[in-house]
């Protein structure tokens, strides 16, 4: 399984290769697209890794709960997770710039949601197989006070072996969070499309149109709209979320 997943440390080793160690300045837009590509194909990797890890991990534990929590939470959650991440990267990829469709819209938003929720749930049924493994007593605390960055672990000194990793990702599953609420229970997670004002002008012109087509009963011109529509705009491999 890869070490490190960092983009920071592929976007460094193109620029090295490119540059030379000691070059700073801007990053031409190829160097820095080829480097996201590089990095989704590592993080697929490590993706599928842990899928198979946890599909073997039952093996190693004693207790039935801690294996049930494993085979049918973790295990199925990284596989769900990682069949979405490869259709979301083999869809939209880095260097990909002209707009997703409507099916492809469609169906990344419910991939990109997918796995910020599975994310969460990977990391719960982790604490609930560790509780039933080392720590059966706690497993009668309140959900809520159940997880891997509380106190029923952190503060349990038969997991102080674990202490080191999980501060070193407390910011990384606060950011997490922030994501995932939203995407669980407020306004999901979105892929937008990027554009310039005319692009903009031009798609509320399309997006007015279809609305008199549709209400005409005109669906063939309905239709076609909708097709002139999503070409207009440029893909970015970015997403939104928000909390409100």
């Amino acid at each position: 399984m890869a070490t490190n997943l960092s983009f920071d440390a592929i976007l460094q080793a193109y620029i090295t290769l490119e540059f030379g160690r000691d070059w700073h300045g801007d990053v031409p837009d190829h160097i820095r697209k080829h480097a996201q590509y590089d990095h989704s194909l590592t993080v697929k990797d490590a993706t599928f890794d842990a899928f198979m890890s946890a599909t073997n991990l039952p093996n190693r534990l004693q207790q039935e709960r801690a294996q049930y929590f494993i085979r049918f939470g973790a295990a199925r959650r990284w596989e769900m997770i990682w069949c979405a991440y490869r259709d979301l990267i083999s869809t939209a990829s880095p260097k990909r710039e002209e707009p997703l469709n409507l099916d492809e819209g469609q169906r990344l938003t419910a991939a990109l949601n997918l796995i910020y929720i599975n994310i969460r749930g990977v990391l719960d049924n982790l604490c609930w197989a560790l509780l039933h493994e080392k720590a059966p007593e706690k497993t009668t605390l309140r959900a809520s006070r159940i997880g891997l960055f509380l106190p029923c672990v952190l503060e349990d000194e038969r997991f102080v072996a674990l202490n080191d990793v999980l501060k070193a990702h407390a910011a990384w599953n606060r950011d997490l969070k922030r994501r995932r609420d939203p995407a669980a229970h407020r306004i999901p997670l979105t892929i937008p499309r990027f554009m310039t004002s005319d692009e903009a002008q031009a798609d509320r012109q399309l997006e007015d149109d279809h609305r008199r087509a549709a209400v005409a009963g005109n669906f063939e011109e309905a239709g076609r709209v909708m097709e002139d529509r999503q070409s207009v705009g440029r893909f970015n491999a970015y997403f939104r979320s928000r909390s409100g």
